[in-house]
């Protein structure tokens, strides 16, 4: 297939390499020291299921990619407005757009530029960072879910699927995109804030017994919500989540990786997801209130 991958950050260059390592022509678009990075050296991927390198096309703005057959969007939430015009003109009648962006509803923010039509709904589960320009370090998971935002089965579906999994990525095709996206936010609202706050990554936290009961009320709010927004997550989920992040390897969320560098988070669309929609529906969100004010400030006192 002919790829275009918009943010070769840590989830879109681990996830675009492994395609590019299975022979697919794959077009990054990155900036700054990243961009020079990936130009001269090409991409490199210490990762927990066997280390690589690629020399995938990079540009900071490709023109129109004729015949390109997918987009995988993989900025932050933040640079999404910008990278809309690049969106809807790269993307063509038969191309499919697949965010792996954090969120509940990340196909809100782009659908109206190319047309839900060319829209399938995506999930990354990846603990992933980049540790220098042009250098990504893998350590746990590194998993898709797919799936058509109406939960009909489909051909395109089976054959993204066929094509990651062929490329050594498990993926999944969901019936139920947005229960799905909402039990993702559950782990992210667990983990994301309170590990940017306490500067640890997760195993730390689980570890101690006092960050773990706010990691599980995190998650027990979300529930709460969720199920009052006619969303029918899994609250089973919880203790999972708990025991399978501890048998994984080392992960550093996003939101400590943003905070560390000084960069914006995506808190808002994280643990202010839950806030905001437990305000719609008079559901008390304490502990996600506290995470949330708290991360924001940070970014309020960096002018984010």
């Amino acid at each position: 297939m002919k790829i275009l991958v918009l943010g070769a950050g840590a989830v879109g260059g681990y996830f675009g390499g492994r395609l590019s390592a299975a022979g697919h022509e794959v077009f990054f678009t990155a900036r700054g020291e990243h961009l020079d990075a990936l130009r001269t050296r090409g991409l490199s991927v210490r990762s927990c299921q066997g280390d690589f390198h690629v020399y995938p096309h990079v540009s900071g703005h490709f023109e129109p990619i004729e015949g390109l057959d997918l987009i995988l969007l993989c900025v932050k939430h933040k640079d999404t407005a910008g990278i809309l015009p690049q969106l809807k003109e790269q993307a063509g009648k038969t191309t499919v757009v697949i965010s792996l962006q954090n969120g509940a509803a990340s196909e809100r923010f782009f659908i109206d530029a190319v047309g839900a039509e060319k829209v399938v709904g995506g999930i990354a589960y990846i603990g992933a960072a980049l540790e220098e320009p042009g250098s990504i370090h893998h350590t746990a998971r590194g998993i898709i879910t797919i799936g058509e935002l109406n939960g009909a089965p489909s051909q395109r579906a089976e054959s993204i699927k066929k094509m990651f999994e062929e490329a050594g990525v498990k993926c999944n095709i969901s019936a139920d995109i947005t229960k799905d996206k909402w039990e993702k936010l559950m782990w992210n609202v667990g983990f994301n804030g309170l590990s940017a706050l306490t500067r640890q990554p997760v195993h730390p936290l689980l570890n101690h017994p006092p960050t773990r009961i706010i990691i599980k009320k995190l998650m027990d709010e979300l529930v709460a919500v969720a199920h009052a927004a006619g969303v029918p997550v899994n609250a089973g989920l919880i203790d999972k989540y708990i025991e399978n992040t501890l048998k994984g390897g080392e992960v550093f969320p996003s939101t400590l990786q943003d905070v560390k560098q000084g960069k914006a988070t995506e808190i808002n669309i994280m643990n202010g997801t839950v806030v905001d929609e437990g305000r719609k529906r008079n559901i008390a969100t304490p502990y996600n209130e506290m995470v949330w004010a708290a991360v924001s400030a940070i970014d309020a006192a960096r002018g984010g």
